[in-house]
């Protein structure tokens, strides 16, 4: 694309989602080039606005076919946590801006989706946050990793209902499976890990966060 389309691009993009984040009570605190960053006072508000983000880029893609010929994924994280909100600056150039170790790991989930080929990725806290109301969706348990810029590690799960309906069918129908070898390798059962998600993999080989796991446990020695 030129340049005036990379931006036309972008700001088509960012005019689809923007409205799907103040649906639901979520402000916006930056862009970040193709990127959104927007804080939320209800995590059950920030998972709404999540699954309706995917709903707008649907029909967004619609229209990238027919003006750019292409279409785009993106990935969402979302975490949950005190933070500092103010301005920053100097006498010519002021902005407002959260300050929080919270935002880090908002960021590097989302920069996971792309490793386990998930849509949405929340921590721990967010479930603890939403309490009953986790009930209302479908959410599969991934691990923990240790996010960069991070010692200890962070517990994290997949939000499952912003996929396609067949591809959601699947991890649903997988996730007890998955948990169970996820566990497993929790415990230092490398092995008996491995087996269940060589099972996995070979029967759902679409599910791109197994052939992710897959690949991440069969690589691991036991640990001493």
């Amino acid at each position: 694309m030129s340049a005036p389309e990379n931006f036309q691009f972008v700001n088509d993009y960012l005019s689809f989602m923007g409205p799907a984040i103040r649906m639901y009570n979520g402000f916006i605190d930056k862009f970040i080039g193709d990127a959104i960053m927007a804080l939320f006072a209800d995590a059950n508000d920030a998972i709404k606005a999540s699954l309706e983000m995917f709903n707008r880029l649907y029909d967004f893609n619609e229209v990238c076919k027919n003006k750019y010929n292409i279409s785009i994924s993106i990935g969402i994280g979302i975490h949950t946590g005190k933070l500092m909100l103010g301005t920053v600056g100097e006498t010519y150039r002021m902005d407002s801006t959260v300050i929080s170790d919270v935002v880090n790991v908002a960021s590097r989930l989302e920069s996971l989706t792309k490793k386990y080929g998930v849509k949405i990725l929340c921590s721990k806290e967010i479930l603890d946050k939403l309490g009953e109301k986790s009930l209302f969706y479908s959410i599969r348990y991934l691990g923990k990793v240790v996010v960069k810029g991070k010692s200890k590690p962070t517990t994290i799960y997949e939000i499952v209902d912003g996929e396609e309906f067949s591809i959601k069918e699947i991890k649903i129908k997988n996730r007890l499976q998955l948990e169970e070898a996820i566990k497993l390798f929790e415990k230092n059962q490398i092995q008996e890990s491995i087996k269940i998600l060589d099972e996995l993999y070979k029967n759902y080989p679409q599910d791109k966060a197994i052939q992710y796991l897959y690949k991440k446990i069969s690589s691991k020695e036991p640990h001493n």
